[in-house]
């Protein structure tokens, strides 16, 4: 009964999301325009990215990857290694004791490496992502683009899976400027890393747009020990992917670089 009730909100959920997200991801390639400075290889990869960006599957509604590293510099140096292209530094989360580097992959979905911030103090619910340092880097988590976001927090919410509060979000960048945003809980971390957290970018130009292209995102696709309840999860937020069984959590990501294709985990 349980899982029933979730599919059934889903289907509405994904009717609710449907049109703003085509219209958003509309926007954000129509201003994303050509980099004359990116290379004609990387170009090419680009406008792959963009024609995939106007399908109708779940991956579709990823705006990023996490990739979560002990520290920001060998974060980057894994992803420059794995990619061929280096990140560039992003800026400071104060609200999660973080700092960030970015890729991007698309015109409407990048990579974020993010590692706990040793200039920032911890907030009270201590820096983000903190309990999985022992870990090792890893792709982490991913964070679903959603502008309708207080509407699909409550459908995801009445079926059973908590996002936590929807609060403004910000970021200074190296230039002393913000980045804004308005988010759902990332403390949040469902099923350790296989739900996401949702994001609306509101009227601030997409991080991607302003990022280096480090490829195209062709997949996600989850392991984990529960795969049904997981689904039944994503179910509630109107996504699936594929997910099968494992000992351990892991999310792999598939991407088109200039070099070939390659899996980042």
């Amino acid at each position: 009964m349980i899982k029933a009730r979730i599919l059934k909100m889903a289907v509405g959920c994904m009717i609710l999301v449907t049109s703003s997200l085509l219209a958003a991801e509309e926007n954000a390639i129509a201003d994303s325009g050509s980099d004359s400075s990116t290379p004609p290889e990387a170009q090419q990869v680009l406008q792959r990215c963009e024609g995939r960006v106007m399908s109708s599957s779940s991956i579709d509604r990823i705006d990023h990857l996490i990739y979560f590293a002990p520290d920001l510099e060998s974060g980057m140096d894994d992803i420059e290694k794995l990619l061929g292209v280096r990140p560039i530094v992003g800026g400071h989360h104060p609200d999660y004791g973080t700092h960030n580097a970015l890729l991007a992959f698309g015109p409407t979905t990048y990579l974020e490496i993010i590692a706990a911030d040793p200039d920032l103090p911890a907030p009270s619910r201590g820096k983000l992502f903190a309990e999985y340092e022992a870990d090792g880097p890893r792709l982490l988590t991913w964070v679903m683009r959603e502008e309708n976001i207080d509407s699909v927090a409550s459908f995801a919410t009445a079926a059973g899976v908590d996002m936590g509060a929807i609060t403004p979000g910000k970021r200074q960048k190296s230039d002393g400027s913000f980045v804004s945003w308005k988010a759902s809980d990332p403390y949040a971390m469902h099923f350790d890393g296989p739900i996401p957290f949702m994001i609306s970018w509101g009227d601030t130009p997409h991080p991607a747009t302003s990022a280096p292209l480090g490829g195209c995102l062709l997949d996600l696709t989850f392991e984990h020990p529960s795969p049904d309840d997981v689904k039944t999860a994503l179910a509630a937020l109107g996504v699936q992917f594929e997910i099968s069984k494992a000992d351990q959590v892991r999310l792999v990501a598939t991407i088109k670089t200039a070099n070939g294709v390659v899996q980042l985990k």
